[in-house]
């Protein structure tokens, strides 16, 4: 496995890029490609293996650019990227460190854009940078989040309290986070689900705050009618949201419980998922929306609720 080398680290070169990826060869390689060809150029491009893939390793080097360095976490770690990722933060050399998921890719001006939105907040302030995302399946493009963070709003609040599809979403393939914080602040390894919304809710407790650029920075492609991993469960879920309930806050943890976990039951739909849920989405503080939701969710059959988010989406793009 090719070792980490660099030159020492020239002061304009500000940006590692970390791509985490497991038996995906083309996919990366399309990922390292969309790093590399930024308008500001990263000082270096980390792809670190969950394993020890050779076809992954053979199609990388065949880049043949001195900025591209493979790591490997030395075996499938089965924690979403955590691992990976906390690799790749602990060896990069710039002084951000901007993510990157293998199946996804970046337009060129992203990182150009993103260092600016922070230089003009000031370095005196920990920023976590995102951008607006071209969200792309087989059959349909859509523009998320359709708003950006406020300055005064709490990540929590931002992601869950939303009147509409895709109103706030900070998806990982965007951010861009100083190196120093990121450190301080790995991926919790023993969550199988949720670890970016955990890591960022950290993030913020550290004193990070959270800027979206309201630009269309990236693409993030998406399996046709997925939109959650296929091996989450709404259990794992609803009991990561009760241990976080006073971070949450309770109106988000409302809002959480009634949806996202809501959809992830919905799959394997039972009586007990939807009692339980109920319960606990209904002891917080939950707004008419999301109790409306989370009854659509149950009730309304699939193809309906798509049709109705797809209508409700369009007008408040329209507004």
């Amino acid at each position: 496995m090719a070792e980490l080398t660099r030159q020492e680290h020239p002061p304009s070169a500000e940006v590692s890029v970390v791509i985490p990826t497991v038996n995906r060869p083309q996919l990366v390689v399309r990922a390292v490609q969309s790093a590399l060809r930024q308008t500001s150029a990263p000082y270096e491009v980390l792809v670190v293996l969950d394993g020890t893939d050779e076809a992954d390793v053979a199609e990388v080097r065949k880049l043949e650019d001195a900025r591209v360095h493979i790591l490997s976490t030395g075996g499938g770690s089965n924690d979403a990227g955590a691992t990976a990722r906390n690799l790749g933060i602990r060896e990069a050399g710039g002084h951000w460190v901007a993510l990157l998921d293998d199946d996804d890719e970046w337009l060129p001006n992203k990182l150009e854009r993103q260092l600016a939105e922070a230089g003009a907040i000031g370095e005196h302030q920990a920023i976590v940078v995102s951008s607006m995302v071209e969200r792309r399946s087989a059959r349909t493009s859509t523009i998320w989040p359709t708003r950006p963070i406020r300055p005064d709003e709490r990540v929590a609040d931002y992601l869950f309290l939303r009147s509409s599809p895709g109103e706030g979403w900070l998806p990982t393939p965007t951010l861009m986070v100083p190196r120093a914080i990121a450190i301080d602040t790995p991926f919790d390894t023993s969550l199988r689900q949720h670890e970016d919304l955990d890591w960022m809710l950290r993030l913020e407790a550290r004193g990070a705050r959270f800027v979206v650029v309201p630009e269309t920075l990236a693409v993030v492609h998406v399996a046709e009618g997925i939109s959650l991993s296929n091996s989450a469960r709404w259990p794992d879920s609803l009991a990561w949201a009760c241990d976080r309930r006073t971070v949450l806050g309770e109106r988000a943890f409302s809002a959480f419980c009634l949806t996202e976990v809501s959809r992830i039951a919905r799959r394997r739909p039972s009586l007990r998922a939807f009692a339980k849920i109920a319960r606990n989405g209904l002891s917080g503080k939950p707004r008419a929306i999301d109790v409306t939701q989370f009854l659509a969710t149950w009730l309304v059959p699939d193809r309906v609720r798509r049709f109705l988010n797809g209508v409700r989406s369009a007008a408040v793009r329209r507004g």
